[in-house]
């Protein structure tokens, strides 16, 4: 063995450590990742509550096949959709509500809004009755509002 040559104890364990460590580093080396992903902190534990309710009927809905299950699932996302859009909704006002600069004003834009990176949301906006996404009748839109 390795260790029959040492005397003193505390060695042998330092040695034993060393040596376990060493082959588990080896075999199974640590890994480092990242979870990304946008905070929401208008998702209340409500709604996660409801999420999970709703994907709890729609595995039973695909499960079973039925009408009734598919039934309870549409009503149970349709709800879930509305709290989110809700909520969401109401965390946006509070955060304009909170405005104090301009420089304030377009990092709250910024951050509510999709940007650069992110091109499979369209931004639409209601400018004088239309809905538009061009970009340079939005910026138009905003310098005639403020």
């Amino acid at each position: 063995m390795i260790f029959c040559n040492i005397n003193n104890l505390n060695d042998a364990w330092d040695e034993f450590k060393t040596h376990i460590k060493t082959t588990i580093d080896k075999h199974t080396p640590f890994i480092e990742k990242k979870i990304s992903g946008r905070e929401n902190p208008w998702l209340s534990a409500e709604i996660k509550l409801e999420m999970r309710s709703r994907d709890y009927l729609l595995r039973k809905a695909r499960n079973s096949g039925t009408e009734i299950d598919w039934s309870n699932y549409k009503r149970a996302r349709n709800i879930v959709d509305t709290h989110i859009r809700t909520s969401k909704a109401n965390y946006n006002k509070q955060l304009f509500r909170e405005t104090n600069s301009p420089k304030d004003f377009w990092a709250k834009i910024k951050r509510i809004y999709p940007n650069k990176s992110n091109r499979s949301k369209v931004n639409l906006f209601k400018i004088n009755g239309e809905v538009t996404t061009d970009s340079s009748v939005i910026a138009n839109g905003f310098c005639n509002f403020f």
